[in-house]
């Protein structure tokens, strides 16, 4: 989920184990090529149940922005417990959520 107001932009991501927050987000847009990039830092907290396998971590993304036929979010991210990935997000809707859709757990 992304909340963007004029002064602030929130990440959050949820899934079955854990809940990534934003520190910090930045929206650079480079307007010569045509690129928007959503990059920020964040934390990550999983369950207490999974913490065994899946410790407390910090990392970034840097997103490229494509709003063109599909609204997508693509790029890397890395983290401090030396990880990295690629992300691919589409827009679902609207709707604020507060947890996992699937997890019926507080």
């Amino acid at each position: 989920m992304i909340r963007q107001t004029l002064r602030t932009t929130n990440i959050t991501m949820f899934t079955e184990e854990s809940t990534s927050e934003s520190d910090a987000a930045a929206l650079c847009i480079d307007e010569e090529v045509g690129k928007q990039i959503l990059s920020y830092s964040y934390s990550n907290v999983p369950k207490s149940t999974v913490r065994n396998r899946s410790e407390i971590h910090y990392g970034s993304a840097r997103l490229r922005i494509s709003l063109r036929s599909e609204k997508i979010l693509e790029g890397e991210y890395w983290t401090d417990r030396k990880s990295t990935g690629h992300m691919k997000l589409t827009y679902y809707n609207k709707t604020k959520i507060e947890r996992f859709p699937l997890n019926q757990e507080s």
